[in-house]
């Protein structure tokens, strides 16, 4: 006899509204645990509530929330991190192209993870991976395309010079000029 599946609980809509928050008034947040005299958890709770309109009930909601907001922390730092590190490596070697740069900081961010042992941020690493990866295959794509058009108006231009060697001969001098600078 199976047993019957258990609902998951339903999300946490006043931790999920904390979080959702402006970066600045979490920022603000974090800074009440700093004061002096240290306040409770139940009296940063009571702030919160009357500040933002949040009502937490239990404590565990606040430590969560604690936790979150060092790893997005952390994690806007890292991020930081690896476009300081982007502009770095452009500077030091400027005959790599944008997509090699953009590769080599990627596959950093995939050794952090595994460094950190983190599974989240190797998913967030990858998410960034997919989408740069898409954004280069629309670039090519793009690109192939007003190729394809270019020469496809070449080619009608061709076509309509055929009867005049002078115009044919500036045809000509043009076409190796593109050829050259698409090549």
């Amino acid at each position: 006899m199976s047993t019957p599946n258990k609902l998951r609980p339903a999300p946490d809509s006043q931790l999920r509204r904390l979080k959702e928050l402006p970066a600045s008034d979490r920022a603000e947040i974090v800074t009440w645990k700093d004061e002096a005299p240290s306040p409770t958890n139940a009296q940063i709770r009571e702030r919160i509530a009357e500040r933002f309109g949040i009502g937490l009930k239990r404590d565990g909601q606040l430590s969560e929330f604690w936790q979150w907001q060092f790893r997005q922390a952390a994690l806007d730092h890292l991020g930081t991190m690896m476009s300081e590190n982007e502009l770095l490596l452009s500077d030091k070697f400027p005959h790599l192209t944008r997509d090699q740069l953009r590769d080599i900081t990627i596959k950093q961010g995939y050794a952090v993870a595994n460094l950190l042992n983190d599974p989240k941020l190797g998913l967030s690493v990858a998410k960034v991976d997919l989408k740069d990866d898409q954004a280069t295959f629309d670039r090519q794509r793009y690109q192939d395309l007003m190729k394809s058009k270019l020469q496809a108006g070449l080619d009608a231009v061709a076509e309509a010079f055929k009867g005049n060697a002078k115009a044919m001969e500036f045809y000509q001098q043009a076409r190796q000029m593109i050829d050259r600078e698409t090549a």
